[in-house]
């Protein structure tokens, strides 16, 4: 998968390269993952497209002459099949770049769990630690319109609220690797980071405790910084959607009751065109 980066600044297009790579020698998923380019401006990246295949852009929102919006307008008219993540400072542009067709949407700064997700979104079904196709397991991840737990189709009862909070957000990151930093930042808002990382540390003993009664507890997966979920496609109702099955499910709800989960459930309200 070839990849470019379009922004009048030079320092994201390069930290977006770093990051790239790091994920890739990190993650043997992403091994065919290439960032082959960067450009300043629209008109430069424009040429460079009619001549040359890019799988995924990394698209700048405000930029002179031809904003990030117009371009990704143009490349849709020209039937370029690039894949675009909008990447910006301004969450004010969220609404109008949900409109268009990209497949993630980056706020400044950035940090490379958003840039994993954006990559596995870009990614061919097949990959990006999609390689478990079906399951038999008695589990079943429930994202819409609530996040649920099923065990052998019955909503698992969670003693804590915070670690079934946890296990929806491990969930919502689609099996990539969660910065810890991120993750108390986005769960718990901006308090005092410290209090917060002992927080969670309690938080996912609690979840790992919760799952251990129903057989499940190996599904967390956890490194130096960083915790993520490894789940089969097919025990979660989400997954599935991303593959493009079983869309009848979402009807404009997902795991409502958090409100980090409001920009995704704006991106899959947009893509199916639901009506208010």
């Amino acid at each position: 998968m070839k990849i470019i980066s379009i922004d009048d600044e030079v320092w994201p297009s390069n930290l977006l390269k770093l990051m790239v790579e790091q994920i890739k020698n990190n993650n043997p998923d992403f091994s065919e993952v290439e960032f082959t380019s960067y450009f300043t401006n629209t008109a430069d990246a424009m040429i460079y497209l009619e001549n040359n295949i890019v799988d995924l852009i990394f698209l700048d929102v405000e930029m002179p002459g031809m904003n990030g919006l117009e371009f990704a307008a143009q490349i849709e008219a020209l039937n370029i099949q690039s894949k675009i993540v909008f990447v910006t400072a301004y969450s004010k542009y969220a609404l109008d770049a949900w409109k268009t067709s990209a497949i993630d949407y980056l706020l400044k700064p950035f940090d490379s769990a958003n840039v994993e997700r954006a990559l596995k979104r870009a990614l061919p079904k097949t990959t990006a630690g999609n390689k478990i196709k079906t399951t038999d397991s008695p589990l079943f991840f429930r994202c819409f319109p609530k996040f649920e737990l099923l065990v052998n189709g019955t909503p698992k009862a969670f003693q804590s609220k915070r670690a079934k909070e946890l296990l929806a957000y491990l969930i919502h990151n689609q099996g990539c690797w969660v910065e810890i930093g991120t993750l108390v930042y986005e769960m718990f808002g901006d308090l005092d980071e410290k209090s917060c990382k002992s927080h969670y540390r309690v938080i996912l003993a609690r979840l790992k405790k919760e799952l251990a009664s129903c057989n499940a507890e190996n599904i967390i997966e956890t490194k130096y910084g960083a915790v993520r979920v490894n789940i089969p496609i097919d025990s979660c109702d989400y997954y599935m959607l991303l593959e493009g099955r079983n869309v009848e499910l979402f009807r404009g709800e997902y795991m409502q009751d958090y409100s980090w989960a409001e920009a995704e459930r704006t991106r899959l309200f947009r893509k199916y065109n639901l009506q208010q």
